[in-house]
This record gives structure tokens, sequence and C-alpha cells, in this order.
């Protein structure tokens, strides 16, 4: 009995700290967060984007801070190239790719998807930012359309609009990962 009860605190305190980080700080203004849990309604981060969004929106500097301390940039130039440059201080793990073709998938549902050929996946999981290759092994979960995606050597982030909460974004724009099977967590870029 004293184990549930304990159970039960354990769970309650989670559920509280999660709501009082979507409260205090929105969704969009936090580079890490949790989706919703529910696959029958479009996940909290999937926020439609501006009307005025046009592709040329995307080109310039993006950067995601992991909660391990890691950097990711992501630079996107107008031909159709990107750069990838990410740092891990902790390890001093460092690596910068070539310029890679990047292009961006409209989705029947409405949402986009923005490819980049061969990046690797830094967020925390150095494992896959060692592949050569790029991508990751097996799929990742897309919350807005709430299906799997293959990302094999390449990977895919969403674009979605920010949340009305969000401060200090100099676009309305967040490039998501995709949530990766058994990790709750998913990370997303700012453009700066």
């Amino acid at each position: 009995m004293i184990r549930r009860v304990l159970a039960l605190v354990a769970m309650l305190s989670i559920a509280c700290a999660c709501l009082t980080i979507g409260l205090v700080g929105g969704y969009g203004s936090l580079s890490r967060t949790r989706p919703t849990a529910d696959a029958s309604i479009p996940s909290k981060l999937c926020y439609p984007l501006p009307s005025s969004f046009q592709e040329s929106d995307l080109l310039g500097r993006w950067v995601a801070r992991y909660g391990a301390g890691g950097i990711d940039v992501l630079v996107l130039r107008a031909d159709g190239t990107y750069k990838q440059i990410f740092d891990a201080p902790v390890s001093g793990f460092h690596y910068e790719s070539d310029w890679r073709k990047w292009y961006i998938e409209r989705r029947d549902s409405g949402w986009i998807r923005l490819h980049l050929d061969g990046m690797r996946r830094c967020d925390d999981t150095s494992d896959m930012c060692q592949r050569e290759e790029g991508g990751i092994d097996g799929s990742a979960i897309d919350y807005c359309e709430q299906k799997g995606a293959s990302m094999q050597s390449e990977v895919v982030l969403l674009v979605t609009g920010a949340s009305p909460k969000a401060t200090g974004l100099s676009l309305p724009i967040l490039l998501w990962h995709m949530r990766l099977p058994g990790s709750p967590w998913v990370e997303s870029f700012e453009h700066e």
C-alpha cells in the first residue's frame, strides 16, 4: 500500500513539473520539451506556420542547444545547400559537415518537412552523431502527423510555427527533431 502511495505521489510530482514548464515557458521557448501523449490530437508543439511563410524564411543560421551542453548549428543557403556544425564541450567532440543538399517537402496534411541529406542526429545521441552517412537506424515519430518516418541517410525536421507564448525568437518558426522511439524528448532549432 505504501509503495502505491509513493508511486502515485511521484507520478503527480512529475506531472506537476511538466505542467509548470509548459505554463511558465510556453512550448516554443524551450529547446527541449515533451510532446502530448494523446495520439488523437495534434501535438502541442505543432503550431501552424505564419500565413506569410515562404521557403526563404528558412535561410540563415539555426541553433539547437541540447541538455548535455551540446550546440548544433545549421546554416541554410539559398542554393539548396546547408552546413552542420556540432560542438559538445563536455566530451570535446566537434563535427563540421561539408555543404550538403536540403529541400522542403509539403505534405498532404499541410505540414512541412525539411530534409537534410547526410545530416547527423546529434541531440545528446553520441552514437548516432558518429554515423558517417548521417540519419538514424530505424525510424522516428512525426508527432504532427502521428506517424513514423524513416531517416536512413538524412535527418528530417518538422517546420512549425512557434507558440504564441514563445519569447526571444528572431522568427516565429521552429525546426523540430522528430521524436526517437522510446524517448519522450524532442529538440528544436531556433533562427538566430
